[in-house]
């Protein structure tokens, strides 16, 4: 009786597990992968952004992420006046733009970028990878490592020569912009970086709520 009880609780652990496993295969077949999540976006889809009346539309720029091998998706706004255009310096200064946990460029950043941009500032956003339109499979990979990486990837393709931004901005007066895990971000990506001339962290993450409390009990017990 023991053995048939025991036998009748595997076999139905056993389905069941065969059916997440074929739940998972088909979830994994429908699902866009690297390649087929980069090929099917356009242009216009890329560029998509919140309504910029009275503002130049946004240019798309491709470029590797953290990891040297993962393409990122980020966007370039640019001010019809820059608030260099009374001085001798080239371009607009840029402010790069470090979203939250799980978020991406079109999560709520726009309000923020028209305030940069109306400013006569230039603005660069992008999608952390396996967010938003960057690439990255699986999807939706939470990783502040990662994410580190991806923005110190975006500052190094503003920066380089070759992608001739340094036509359109003036590229040695780069700031940091970041909310909440991103405001963290750019706190440690300026620590490391000498270069960076101004950092906004709003609301930053910066400890988990443990490594706060023991802290605390650490300073005054």
């Amino acid at each position: 009786s023991n053995d048939n009880t025991s036998g009748s609780s595997t076999s139905r652990f056993l389905r069941r597990l065969a059916l997440w496993g074929v739940s998972l295969a088909i979830i994994y077949q429908v699902s866009p992968g690297e390649e087929a999540w980069m090929s099917e976006l356009t242009l216009p889809e890329k560029q998509r952004a919140s309504p910029w009346d009275g503002l130049l539309p946004p240019s798309v720029h491709v470029f590797e992420g953290g990891d040297g091998v993962t393409m990122l998706i980020g966007r370039l706004y640019r001010p019809l006046k820059s608030i260099n255009d009374d001085t001798d310096e080239k371009g607009p200064p840029l402010i790069v733009l470090s979203h939250g946990l799980g978020l991406t460029q079109d999560s709520g950043l726009s309000p923020f970028v028209r305030s940069f941009v109306e400013a006569g500032f230039a603005a660069f956003t992008f999608d952390y990878a396996t967010f938003g339109w960057s690439a990255g499979w699986p999807r939706h990979q939470v990783k502040p490592e990662r994410h580190l990486a991806d923005l110190q990837a975006s500052l190094s393709y503003i920066r380089n020569a070759s992608n001739h931004l340094q036509d359109v901005v003036d590229t040695n007066h780069i700031g940091l912009w970041g909310t909440s895990m991103g405001g963290g971000h750019v706190l440690r990506a300026a620590a490391m970086d000498s270069e960076i001339r101004a950092v906004v962290a709003s609301v930053p993450h910066v400890k988990s709520a443990f490594e706060s409390v023991l802290r605390t009990i650490q300073r005054d017990p």
